[in-house]
């Protein structure tokens, strides 16, 4: 009966879900640092502005709630289970006293009748990390006491099994924050839930301009790793930047991070509509303890742990996200456009087209004829026979780049006149290494081959090792004496360059050749 009761309960969710996105709360993070100490947060064009502390997403809230689920005042000093506002979820006010095994755990949480309730679960680790407090510093505990008195700073269990191996699941510690896993016959704490456990609806929409919009909470995504690596700090400004049309991105926040992992999938841990590398991820959010290291979600598997910002060889991934930010306005069908302003908020229109002019959307207006289906009035429409709801027209001649003959060899939606690197792919035409840009695409690029015969080899090999452990202290790259394998123009060739290297380096004439030799210095200091 009780499994009959969740599913229904999950349908009705579905169903609700289809027309409202479901947002994730804020990490409490209100602080702003630097590379290694608290500062007054940044504004917009200064250094280190887009941090978690820039932003207050959903801010954390929770309700106190008696044995019948009635709401209580803040100050009620008995209570027995808690409310979080942002998620719906009801959460047990106490931690069971001792340890449980998993499959202990498990059984306690189906088992257990609290209140008038006994519809409870172990949560998923998605689920067990919204209650993490990032603003708190070991040794914790790293969640809101004032409604959770009792929580010990340790690992607590969730139903989340590691995929493939079924005696390992995932754990919270709520003593340092990290999120990992651990064999399941551990004993380990454990607090139980109602509501949710749906699962990852995984309601992905590609919308044809290299973004992603998660729905069911949403954000819209950048779809492709960034194509370096970066610092923390480089992170928070790569991705305060224009891109596909937009100019609100940002580094995600830890939370947010998480949300587009997939526990269920391993190397990589996300849905594949996402082009992955699979390693770490930068999130936005500081690590409470020690201010000189930020939080990385790993996309190999979903671990969270704890970087240094800078120094030599800290540098991770980045994936830049936008929306998330209307609070109590709403966003009814996660496009990222808050009710407040969306022209339809009904149905998912990220572009916004209204070709009348008359404050309704195209994909929601009863006169709007659309025969290709894309949401935009074949009045307006570039390509009114093939569906190209991005519109993209990259000559601008005003027939859409899908109804366009141009020749596009890479098939990338890019005309071969247009293409910074017309033989491989790239839709997002990326031009960052070197960092200032030289013309061509990093799809193009061969950094690594300096004698430009279409390869990287053993001569290659030898070129770079010449300039191998040249620093800033022992005769640093300059534009006068430059060096071959500076790849991130930090004045250095160190074990980052050698990563770089290694990305080229096996490319012939049969295996991917390289395309385009660079001539030249490679960085301008």
């Amino acid at each position: 009966m009780k499994r009959i009761v969740l599913i229904i309960a999950c349908s009705i969710l579905l169903l609700l879900t289809s027309t409202w996105a479901t947002p994730i709360p804020d990490t409490g993070q209100t602080k702003c640092y630097d590379n290694t100490q608290e500062i007054s947060c940044p504004q917009p064009g200064e250094d280190f502005y887009g941090q978690d502390g820039n932003y207050d997403i959903n801010t954390q809230s929770y309700t106190k709630l008696d044995a019948n689920g009635n709401d209580l005042p803040v100050e009620a000093t008995e209570w027995v289970m808690v409310r979080d506002d942002v998620t719906g979820l009801i959460w047990q006010k106490d931690t069971e006293p001792g340890t449980y095994t998993w499959q202990q755990a498990i059984d306690y949480c189906d088992n257990l009748v609290l209140g008038v309730y006994s519809d409870w679960h172990l949560p998923t680790i998605k689920e067990l990390s919204t209650l993490v407090e990032s603003s708190i510093p070991y040794p914790g505990p790293t969640i809101n006491i004032d409604y959770f008195p009792n929580t010990v700073s340790s690992s607590y269990w969730s139903s989340t099994n590691y995929p493939g191996i079924s005696y390992q699941a995932w754990i919270v510690n709520f003593g340092d924050c990290k999120v990992s896993n651990l064999p399941s016959n551990d004993n380990r704490y454990v607090r139980a839930v109602r509501g949710g456990q749906c699962g990852s609806l995984g309601n992905f929409i590609d919308n044809g301009d290299e973004t992603v919009t998660d729905t069911d909470i949403g954000l819209m995504w950048q779809k492709t790793t960034a194509p370096r690596i970066y610092t923390w700090e480089g992170a928070l400004e790569y991705c305060d930047t224009t891109f596909a049309g937009y100019n609100d991105w940002r580094l995600p926040n830890r939370n947010e991070l998480q949300s587009i992992v997939d526990y269920s999938r391993y190397d990589p841990a996300i849905d594949p509509i996402f082009n992955t590398r699979t390693s770490y991820y930068w999130s936005s959010t500081t690590d409470a303890e020690y201010s000189s290291d930020a939080w990385l979600v790993g996309f190999r598997s979903g671990n969270i742990l704890s970087f240094g910002k800078s120094g030599s060889g800290h540098y991770s991934y980045v994936r830049a996200v936008r929306g998330g930010l209307c609070g109590l306005f709403g966003d009814s069908d996660g496009d990222t456009v808050c009710n407040d302003v969306d022209n339809c908020i009904d149905d998912y229109n990220p572009f916004q087209y209204d070709c009348d002019d008359d404050g309704e959307g195209d994909i929601c207006d009863a006169d709007t004829i659309d025969p290709d289906g894309d949401g935009v009035d074949v009045t307006c429409d570039n390509c009114p026979t093939i569906s190209n709801p991005n519109q993209k027209d990259t000559d601008g001649s005003g027939i859409g780049d899908a109804c366009n003959n141009a020749i596009d060899a890479d098939d990338d939606e890019w005309e071969d006149s247009f293409d910074n690197c017309p033989t491989t792919p790239n839709p997002n035409q990326e031009d960052t290494y070197p960092p200032q840009g030289n013309g061509i695409g990093d799809a193009c690029d061969c950094e690594a081959n300096f004698d430009c015969d279409q390869d990287v080899d053993a001569n290659d090999v030898t070129a770079f090792l010449t300039d191998f452990g040249r620093s800033i202290y022992n005769r640093p790259c300059t534009n006068e004496d430059p060096c071959k394998g500076d790849f991130s123009c930090d004045g250095d060739v160190d074990a980052t360059d050698v990563t770089k290297f290694l990305e080229d380096f096996g490319r012939s004439q049969y295996n991917n050749p390289c395309p385009v030799c660079v001539i030249g210095n490679w960085c301008v200091y």
